[in-house]
């Protein structure tokens, strides 16, 4: 096994993008993708994993393995957001809860299929 044979996740949108295109991702689920990781900033932004890394790594790097793994962009995109429900803060300024009212402005960003996915 060589070095090159490892996979490693990307840790930024870019990256994500190119090992997408790469794959042979359709460009409009590589939009999906965009779109959707402009929400997943805002939900996560200001949060960071114990580390220290921003938690927007995270799930880039958590997209990142299923795309490996996996050629489902409805299941790169629940990977992205996985923590959704754990620590995503919503437009009512609210975190961490499962409500009705988060679950359905989830579902208006992402979609219902990978809304239920996460």
């Amino acid at each position: 096994m060589t070095k090159e044979d490892l996979f490693v996740p990307r840790q930024t949108n870019t990256a994500l993008y190119i090992q997408l295109y790469e794959a042979g991702y359709p460009l409009a689920d590589i939009a999906r993708v965009q779109k959707a990781y402009r929400v997943c900033c805002a939900m996560f932004n200001g949060r960071y994993r114990k580390t220290g890394r921003p938690f927007i790594c995270h799930a880039v790097g958590a997209a990142s393995s299923v795309a490996h793994f996996d050629q489902s962009v409805d299941l790169v995109l629940a990977a992205m957001f996985h923590a959704a429900y754990d620590g995503g803060q919503y437009p009512d300024g609210k975190s961490s809860r499962r409500t009705d009212a988060h679950r359905k402005w989830l579902e208006q960003k992402i979609g219902p299929r990978v809304e239920g996915l996460v």
